[in-house]
């Protein structure tokens, strides 16, 4: 049967009724319901969407699709119940909603950051708390090994009935020595280590991850001992038991903050303990008109400037010849997929390399079979963008209200907030014409408790952020 066939012609549906004999064919074959189909759809005018009292057929369009009342309000119940749960069981709410999204390194990002912003403490991944899920630990979110790479669900299980069996892993020897050989291999274990999950057996990560092939070698010879009968080679037995004694950990160098980041995204698809961006939230904040996860909820055409590290990295060439690039840039709340096209691309090509910070504008695309991506027109690394985009205060006051008092209270409130801003004072004339004057005495910190402690004392006072040149 062709791929492009999607139906019966009514012609055939008739024949078939009439062979064999079915008064259903029949009404199907003389049918309108099933056969018509939508050309255009003209308004009627404005009815409530969920009255179910009103007698006929109503309808109601919602994201291109239309669907009936009864659809809408299932929708609207579903939509109140889980309101009610984010703000009056938001962990166990947030808890949930991360394990549904598990395999989702994206979602989870955005998640983490939104757990962030309700006040939720987010617990790293343990190999002695954690189960597959994620799950609620004294009021706080315990991270679920579900989420960790290269460890598959049965390795989980496995670790939470070898817990609630035999207690507390002691040490990372310990862990592989009470786990059977089935999905535990040397990736699992470095997986388990680089996410944090480790942290609790003694030892730091790098040295960790170093002796993870070790571990696992001992842990097979103490078997081969166990199956032959002898205990001499790791301890004595004693009731059926053997005490083993862990071999010492490889004398490699600690690994860096940075570092830690860095395996941590790797095996959880994030930054956990430490995202390279935290130290300069604020400054990236000033300098981006969205954040990535708001940006992603914006119309097609949408423009944005945003400000995030270079992810991965693809150059691609055209038609012409000429190269681009498909990069993915992350913030601290979710990561993008960006084109960059030719043009943009050859200016820019230096500042696209890993983990680089850079400040990226353009214009949002969503499309139905390839989700929302931005379009890049421009690329400027941090430095520069902060010299480009650097919001400076604007106090704009009319010539027939400006007094010597009035001028001294705000230098009074400028002066009590220090920063980097530069102030723009803007005077309206009577014939409304301006004069604008940029403060050589004054920087103020880019802080909207300034706006604030110049309303409360003039509230005439127009005071917004802006462009230095605006």
């Amino acid at each position: 049967m062709s791929s492009l066939k999607r139906g019966f012609r009514r012609s055939t549906i008739a024949r078939l009724a009439e062979c064999f004999g079915s008064l259903h064919l029949a009404h199907l074959a003389q049918s309108d319901v099933f056969w018509d189909r939508i050309v255009s759809i003209e308004p009627r005018g404005i009815q409530e969407t969920y009255d179910l009292t009103v007698e006929g057929d109503h309808n109601f369009v919602a994201d291109g699709l239309i669907v009936h009342n009864s659809h809408s309000t299932a929708y609207a119940l579903l939509a109140y119940q889980c309101a009610y749960l984010k703000a009056n069981h938001p962990a166990e709410f947030m808890a949930a909603t991360l394990t549904s999204e598990v395999s989702d390194s994206a979602r989870i990002t955005t998640l983490i950051e939104e757990c962030r912003r309700l006040g939720l403490a987010i617990l790293p991944p343990d190999v002695n708390r954690s189960e597959w899920r994620f799950t609620i630990e004294g009021g706080a979110i315990r991270f679920g090994l579900g989420a960790v790479r290269n460890v598959g669900q049965g390795v989980v299980e496995r670790i939470v009935a070898a817990r609630a069996a035999g207690g507390a892993f002691r040490d990372l020897l310990d862990l592989a020595c009470r786990l059977d050989a089935r999905g535990l291999n040397r990736r699992v274990i470095e997986s388990l280590v680089a996410s944090g999950a480790c942290d609790a057996l003694g030892g730091e990560r790098g040295a960790l991850f170093a002796a993870a092939g070790t571990m696992l070698d001992h842990a097979a010879a103490l078997k081969r001992e166990r199956e032959s009968g002898q205990s001499s080679l790791f301890g004595e037995a004693s009731e059926g038991a053997v005490t083993v004694a862990p071999p010492p950990l490889p004398e490699t160098p600690a690994w860096t903050g940075r570092e830690r980041s860095t395996h941590e995204k790797e095996v959880l698809g994030f930054y956990f303990s430490e995202h390279p961006l935290e130290h300069i939230r604020e400054r990236i904040e000033s300098l981006a008109t969205h954040r990535i996860a708001d940006a992603l909820a914006l119309d097609d055409g949408t423009e944005v400037r945003i400000a995030g590290l270079v992810g991965e990295i693809k150059t691609i060439m055209t038609r012409t010849g000429r190269p681009m690039a498909i990069v993915t840039l992350e913030d601290l709340t979710a990561r993008v997929e960006c084109t960059v096209f030719p043009d943009t691309y050859e200016a820019a090509r230096p500042l696209l390399t890993a983990e680089n910070v850079v400040v990226a504008s353009g214009r949002v695309e969503v499309r139905e079979d390839r989700g929302t991506k931005l379009l890049l027109s421009d690329l400027r690394g941090l430095e520069e963008a902060s010299q480009a985009f650097r919001r400076c205060l604007h106090i704009e006051v009319r010539a027939a209200e400006l007094s010597e008092e009035q001028l001294a209270e705000i230098d009074e409130t400028l002066s009590s907030n220090p920063g980097e801003a530069e102030v723009y004072l803007h005077v309206v004339r009577p014939d409304h014409s301006r004069m604008a004057m940029r403060s050589r005495r004054f920087r103020v910190a880019e802080d909207d408790r300034v706006i604030a402690a110049l309303k409360q004392r003039h509230p005439t006072l127009r005071v917004r952020w802006g462009k230095g040149a605006s």
